[in-house]
């Protein structure tokens, strides 16, 4: 078990507390009280500081590798919503036009899919300067946002000129790229001596 000081200044007591719970301190309390010598005093600081430190590594672990998983699976989504439609663009085009066989459909089908890179194009620079502006976390939750509700247009697209709009917008709403890299490298911390 771990000392602890109760942070209510009436009570200035050490407190043991099991090895779960969270360790608030307050060490101008322990320093004020009557009832410890300089001993006890010593020994609550240094073992505070020493659980302070491990406790701020297990943190600070556990933040870096959630925030890489939450970056993985947002590029998982980005790799996703640009090549989702690749497999059925196809049949799609077929479904949405009339008379539109198999032998002529592969260039409707990249429409469909090109689109979606030629929203990105308007809007990349835009994007990057938003992120700059309001946080690339920011622009990251709203760009997920906004593709997954494009997502949801462009499957329920009733003709093919409103498949290929919604793509757009999907591609055009979509400044995922840009800030994800930009936080890859900054939560990276390479080593500047080996980098040219």
């Amino acid at each position: 078990s771990k000392l602890h000081c109760n942070p209510n200044p009436r009570q200035r007591t050490l407190q043991k507390l099991s090895p779960q719970s969270n360790i608030i301190t307050c060490t101008s309390t322990i320093m004020r009280s009557t009832s410890l010598n300089d001993d006890e005093i010593d020994i609550a600081t240094s073992e505070r500081t020493s659980l302070l430190n491990i406790n701020n590594r297990d943190d600070e672990n556990r933040k870096w590798i959630l925030t890489m998983a939450s970056l993985a699976s947002t590029m998982l989504a980005q790799s996703y919503l640009l090549i989702s439609v690749f497999p059925y663009s196809g049949f799609m085009a077929m479904h949405l036009i009339p008379n539109l066989n198999e032998e002529n459909a592969g260039s409707y089908a990249g429409l469909i899919a090109s689109s979606f890179m030629i929203g990105r194009a308007f809007s990349s620079f835009g994007w990057g300067k938003s992120a700059d502006k309001y946080g690339r976390v920011f622009v990251i939750k709203v760009s997920l946002i906004l593709s997954a509700f494009g997502s949801i247009l462009f499957g329920f697209a009733p003709t093919f000129s409103s498949a290929l709009f919604c793509r757009f917008l999907i591609g055009l709403s979509n400044g995922i790229i840009g800030p994800l890299k930009t936080l890859v490298s900054e939560m990276s911390k390479g080593d500047e001596s080996k980098e040219t």
